[in-house]
């Protein structure tokens, strides 16, 4: 056990709480005491006397102990959060806990973690102390796991310290605030997914031309027959050593040439038969739907994802670098909410058919559905056909 120094911090607030039951126990030891004392001449009343002496004294005793070794003398270290995490995968929540005093120990603490998800309380199975030394600290941490997606509140540890049989507890609170966000779960896609769905983008695909030399400059290569002679970057070619007959050309970033365009269905009706169905595709089809940008990205795809989002407003990202767009992409669709009416779904795949250059996929919160000439839906039954393994699940 570490000291308990730097960065510990005191309780906020300490309250007393009556213990019930061990003030029901002590009145009824009290009682006796009085009844057995009128019965001098009676042997059990003797002997019940005597058990209820030692009982009122032991009451007494531990409530003495929990208001020496009481949560004055605690302190809490809090934790150290930095990413976000996975829905169903949890994370661990580790605090320190530390006793301030110089002589005393502090004794049968119980913790319990103060966590929400949507202003719901998330159950977190208690840990238990029982003694921390002076000038010492404890390490004491939670698992969470959480099953729904969206942001998740930590706000504090509530420490209890009592005796056993102690009249009173001392309730200690420890506020920390911290915001972390339950990504979509991590699906990992059967590697038939690529091949499975690549015949039918070929089959499918939409082709267009661009100007040469549009868009982000994103560096050089070597010539190679056929490109643009306008591309050569003249300054470098003339500091190579077989100049003229080694050139280099600029590469540029078209950022209107989509290799895939990516639609998410969000349509869930207020009203309906399946609604609670539509809501557990809705669930999934938001981890396939991250799954399936990262093995396009993986095999070197530029990938458009577009969707609507009920909060408001459209989704358009671009996704070229896993490292940096796919944790945007979650944390977007950590928030999203579903739309109630049809139209701004069916405008949106509109307006995608009509400028991406790329395949497009659909992928619905529905089966049998009828797709426009060009668009693949990915259906729910084909989602949980190519989803190889849950992570964390």
């Amino acid at each position: 056990m570490a000291d308990a120094g730097t960065g510990f911090a005191a309780a906020a607030r300490v309250r007393v709480q009556p213990q019930r039951t061990a003030l029901t126990l002590f009145a009824a030891a009290l009682l006796g005491a009085v009844v057995c004392m009128l019965q001098t001449d009676n042997a059990v009343a003797a002997a019940g006397l005597v058990d209820a002496v030692l009982v009122l004294g032991w009451l007494a005793a531990a409530t003495a102990i929990t208001h020496a070794c009481g949560g004055h003398v605690l302190a809490l270290k809090p934790p150290q959060m930095h990413a976000d995490f996975h829905q169903l995968s949890g994370f661990r929540v580790e605090v320190r806990l530390g006793n301030r005093a110089r002589r005393m120990p502090a004794l049968f603490v119980t913790l319990r973690l103060d966590s929400r998800t949507e202003n719901v309380p998330l159950v977190s199975p208690p840990v238990f102390v029982a003694a921390l030394p002076p000038r010492a600290s404890a390490a004491c941490g939670w698992d969470i796991s959480v099953r729904k997606r969206g942001e998740v509140e930590l706000r504090g540890v509530r420490a209890t310290v009592c005796f056993p049989g102690s009249l009173i507890a001392h309730e200690c609170l420890f506020t920390f605030a911290y915001r972390k966000l339950a990504l979509p779960a991590v699906f990992r896609l059967d590697n038939r997914a690529l091949e499975m769905l690549s015949g039918r983008r070929r089959a499918e695909s939409r082709s267009a031309s661009f100007p040469a030399s549009v868009g982000e400059f994103i560096g050089v290569r070597d010539y190679r027959p056929g490109d643009n002679p306008r591309d050569v970057h003249l300054a470098l070619s003339t500091r190579l050593p077989d100049f003229p007959y080694q050139l280099v050309v600029r590469e540029y970033e078209d950022p209107e040439a989509d290799n895939v365009c990516v639609v998410l269905d969000t349509l869930i009706p207020a009203a309906g038969d399946n609604i609670d169905v539509l809501r557990y595709n809705h669930e999934v089809s938001l981890s396939f739907a991250v799954a399936f940008c990262r093995l396009l990205v993986d095999r070197r795809y530029h990938v458009r994802f577009c969707a609507v989002d009920g909060a408001g407003g459209r989704i358009d990202l671009k996704i070229l670098r896993p490292t940096s767009d796919l944790p945007k992409l979650e944390a977007r669709l950590a928030r999203v909410l579903p739309v109630t009416e049809a139209k701004p779904v069916a405008r949106l795949v509109a307006d995608v058919f009509f400028y991406a250059s790329g395949a497009l996929f659909f992928i619905s919160l529905r089966d049998g559905i009828r797709a426009p000439r060009g668009v693949f839906a990915i259906e729910p039954h084909m989602q949980k056909r190519l989803v190889r393994e849950v992570v964390g699940a």
